[in-house]
């Protein structure tokens, strides 16, 4: 999902105060300002209690149910904690993400449009999560529409149309991204959607960027940069070259899950992979005695660059089947 600081877009710009507790036993006293309660929200967001910022901003609501930004920020936030408490995945009744949705709802209709741009990004990631995807894509065009110039935006319609199977706008919505912000996220979506040819400029613009990827914190952004430049070298039969990308990319990868687990064999984050899997599979209805048809998982396993992506997209471009994303 997009980065949680984007919240502070539809924050009204007050001075930081430290006024932890000022509900405490005063929760239900109304007399407490608005812009008190608002601020209190803030200074818990800032500092990574999103489970006390949530209350606060649903006390706000309880005492003004037409509060705009109160609104937007309890959407962001639910949003956000959903995210990292349940790891992603499609939940078709997640009654967080619905409530998040009903309150992102309420800001598009109330408040002025140039200011709902975080909150139609967020939107498009609840409505994912949900299944809703034409709904998530048109959120997203319409957020393009106002803003043209924001390469996460781009990056997020191309996501969309991508799962919808709309893959060359998702082809051309990652172009407009990496136009705007040269990065390897776009250029390895667009690697996994099309055959390259000898001549393509793609090619030559992976290679212009690698050099740049350099340090520590880019290291992520580098290896998967490899790891499309690989499938190119792939698609144009220089399978010695191929090969050596892909290579230097897994050896960059599982040295990133060395340092992630102290220096320990990267097991224990697959561990809580599978185990995020499973919590996703059972609510969504898998291992019920009689499942529910529309909602029944479908598995897709195979070994990298064997065809378990194009199996995905040929699946998911059918109207009755959603792809929940890919795991490795």
């Amino acid at each position: 999902g997009p980065p949680l600081p984007l919240i502070i877009l539809l924050l009204h710009s007050l001075h930081t105060r430290n006024l932890q507790g000022c509900l405490g036993e005063d929760e239900h006293d109304e007399s407490l300002p608005l812009e008190i309660l608002q601020q209190q929200g803030e200074s818990l967001l800032n500092t990574g209690r999103q489970v006390e910022a949530i209350e606060v901003f649903r006390y706000m609501l309880r005492r003004s149910p037409t509060d705009v930004t109160a609104r937007a920020n309890l959407g962001l936030l639910l949003v956000s904690a959903w995210e990292q408490t349940r790891g992603g995945g499609m939940i078709r009744d997640s009654p967080e993400l619905k409530e998040a949705v009903e309150h992102f709802r309420f800001v598009l209709e109330n408040s002025d449009i140039a200011q709902s741009i975080p909150v139609r990004l967020y939107m498009s990631v609840a409505l994912e999560h949900l299944g809703w995807a034409e709904e998530a894509s048109k959120m997203l065009r319409e957020a393009v529409a106002v803003s043209s110039n924001d390469h996460d935006l781009w990056y997020s319609l191309g996501r969309h149309l991508d799962t919808l199977g709309e893959f060359e706008a998702a082809i051309d919505a990652y172009h407009k991204s990496f136009a705007l912000k040269p990065a390897s996220r776009p250029l390895g979506r667009i690697s996994a959607l099309k055959k390259y040819t000898p001549d393509d400029p793609d090619i030559a613009e992976m290679e212009a960027l690698l050099p740049s990827l350099e340090g520590k914190e880019r290291e992520k952004e580098k290896a998967y940069l490899l790891f499309a430049m690989a499938k190119a070298l792939n698609d144009c039969k220089e399978y010695e070259r191929s090969f050596e990308v892909l290579t230097r990319g897994n050896t960059l990868m599982y040295s990133i899950s060395m340092d992630m687990t102290g220096g320990h064999p990267p097991l224990p984050p697959f561990q809580m992979r599978l185990e995020q899997f499973q919590a996703v599979f059972s609510v969504a209805g898998f291992g019920n005695p009689v499942p529910l048809m529309d909602a029944s998982p479908i598995f897709i396993v195979g070994l990298p660059r064997s065809g378990s992506t194009l199996v995905e997209k040929i699946l998911s471009a059918h109207t009755s089947v959603f792809a929940a994303g890919e795991g490795s």
